[in-house]
């Protein structure tokens, strides 16, 4: 597996330590082709490190901020320094389109909204969107628990 693996993937199983209770890697596997998301198909074993500026702690608060995104675009930072924007209002309305063609039966994981639980701060150190860890303190005000479901890539795309 760590040969194969993504190389920064890696390097987080075997080096890194959690900042947060609950925080977990999420990691887009495959992006699934759609004229929405039309030029982000070869993007794939990255990890997502935000969404329109909000750190994603793990695959249920990535989900709540997808599920409640009130912004035209939603801005997904990548590993890599890669961005993906994508027009929400669409996005949403192709999602049934999107499972069908894709033999997907459901948009999520039966139980992955639920939980999600805001917590209203917890101080902790701050990891820049590129993944390294960085000086400055920061409150994080939306840690969650640990998901254990997988998710398509276009869950809410």
């Amino acid at each position: 597996w760590s040969s194969r693996a993504p190389i920064k993937l890696v390097e987080k199983v075997l080096a890194a330590s959690k900042k947060h209770q609950g925080e977990e890697v999420v990691v887009f596997s495959k992006v699934l082709a759609s004229d929405i998301n039309l030029g982000y198909q070869d993007i794939g074993n990255i990890q997502v490190l935000s969404v329109n500026g909000s750190r994603v702690l793990n695959l249920a608060h990535l989900a709540h901020l997808l599920r409640n995104c009130d912004e035209k675009f939603v801005k997904l930072q990548l590993e890599w320094s890669k961005v993906i924007y994508i027009n929400h209002e669409k996005a949403t309305q192709l999602l049934p389109d999107i499972l069908e063609q894709n033999s997907i039966p459901a948009a999520h994981s039966k139980g992955l909204l639920e939980k999600y639980v805001p917590v209203k701060s917890v101080a902790a150190e701050s990891m820049s969107l590129d993944g390294n860890e960085s000086d400055t303190n920061s409150a994080v005000n939306d840690a969650v628990p640990a998901a254990e479901a997988v998710v398509p890539v276009d869950s809410k795309l």
